[in-house]
């Protein structure tokens, strides 16, 4: 349950087996929300940190993926699974650029969901924010998965990144980009 309501709430994810996996796990207990956290089969891949940097006018992030950089669509099976026989289903997919390992298998894996509830007469709605992208390529097939979600959360960086990315970075090619 998640804050005292009737919904639950799960959380997927690849994490180190380490103290801060236990801490994330504890956490998630202590949230309410159902941990569907998996260990890395790599003893060497740690669990992934973020540390946000903010000011007045602007934030900055420092990230060690650690073994979420191994986070694939085996890992969120369950999703499929279990998930899909609930009435209603939101599914939110964050940190595409932080997840390597799931960035060409989840345009499919969303056609899978997406086919799954229907099958199951579950309501789904499906949501992407994507990070920042380290490599300032904003790729990574994100076009395929914008295709195969109803909401789009990036922030400003991220929306004019892609944008760029859609529209071609070769100067003005008639369109215009809207914020």
């Amino acid at each position: 349950l998640v804050r005292g309501s009737p919904h639950t709430c799960s959380f997927y994810g690849l994490v180190g087996d380490d103290e801060f996996g236990k801490f994330l796990r504890s956490k998630l207990a202590k949230a309410n929300v159902l941990d569907r956290l998996q260990s890395s089969s790599d003893p060497d891949a740690s669990t992934g940190v973020c540390i946000v940097l903010s000011g007045s006018n602007d934030r900055g992030f420092v990230t060690h993926v650690g073994a979420t950089s191994k986070l694939g669509v085996a890992h969120l099976q369950e999703v499929l699974q279990a998930d899909c026989k609930r009435s209603r289903l939101h599914v939110h997919v964050s940190g595409f650029y932080s997840c390597p390992a799931l960035q060409q298998d989840l345009p499919e894996f969303l056609d899978a969901l997406r086919e799954e509830a229907t099958r199951n007469s579950c309501k789904l709605s499906i949501s992407l924010d994507t990070n920042g992208d380290a490599s300032d390529m904003w790729d990574g097939g994100v076009v395929r998965v914008l295709e195969r979600v109803d909401f789009f959360l990036p922030n400003e960086v991220e929306a004019v990144g892609i944008a760029k990315k859609l529209l071609g970075s070769g100067g003005d090619n008639g369109q215009q980009l809207v914020l």
